[in-house]
């Protein structure tokens, strides 16, 4: 059997859900769209790395595409009486086939917030295997993690106003700001939801990944993985893949 199209493997995957909502009495069009998002977090168990990657990328371009766009357009995070639209994102992934060495590593479960020098992720399902743990040397044929970098928000509140926050650590600590001591808030949490915009303007572009010093750079990011180390032309190349989404119908806020 040949590899799938993109459009073959999301129709598959739709009819499969379709029959489960049907054999157990579940509304199809409201539990859609977390499912399949929470589908598509899970890399590593999905079908995906079968259907999609080749060993240059390319083809992982229109996926990640899709999912970061489906994100933004039907997605916002809550936090209390404020919901943030997501209006600039990145895509990080790191596999075998896709050995792109500037994505954090990590070990979570899909969908989870994951904190880093950078600002957080929207995290896929991550595994790694290490050659030597006690230094932290990642097994690169056996690892698998990534996530979306989320780099800008608009926060609407009830009284309509909207406010602009841009950049990834700002981000996080607009979300994460301060937290109640003596007890859990459920409010003061935020969460994703299910919440469509419609077709937004999105840009797609390379990530903004700003290097100083080659040499440097290069040195520290392979400092973790085993084996045959990247060469600058091979970080140029997954820096060059359209892997930044960025909403373009924002320049005034109304």
């Amino acid at each position: 059997m040949g590899r799938l199209t993109f459009e073959q493997f999301e129709e598959m995957r739709l009819r499969e859900l379709k029959k489960y909502c049907e054999d157990n009495n579940l509304d199809f069009e409201q539990i859609r769209p977390l499912t399949i998002m929470k589908e598509n977090l899970d890399l590593s168990a999905s079908q995906i790395n079968l259907n999609y990657p080749s060993k240059d990328g390319i083809e992982l371009e229109a996926f990640a595409e899709n999912l970061v766009t489906s994100l933004m357009e039907n997605f916002v995070i809550i936090k209390g009486d404020s919901y943030y639209e997501i209006t600039d994102a990145e895509f990080y992934f790191f596999a075998p086939y896709h050995q792109d060495i500037t994505v954090y590593d990590r070990e979570l479960g899909p969908g989870r917030f994951f904190f880093h020098d950078s600002g957080f992720d929207i995290s896929f399902k991550s595994h790694v295997t290490w050659t030597d743990k006690r230094k932290k040397i990642i097994d690169r044929d056996n690892s698998i993690f990534g996530g979306i970098l989320v780099s800008a928000l608009i926060k609407k509140d009830l009284k309509g106003e909207k406010t602009i926050i841009q950049g990834p650590k700002l981000c996080m600590w607009e979300l994460w700001d301060s937290f109640n001591a003596f007890e859990r808030v459920s409010a003061e949490y935020p969460v994703l939801f299910y919440k469509p915009l419609g077709n937004l303007k999105i840009e797609v572009l390379p990530r903004h990944f700003p290097i100083r010093d080659k040499e440097s750079k290069l040195k520290s990011l392979n400092k973790k993985f085993n084996g045959q180390e990247n060469t600058w032309e091979d970080l140029k190349h997954f820096l060059d893949l359209k892997y930044r989404f960025r909403r373009t119908d924002l320049n005034s806020l109304k």
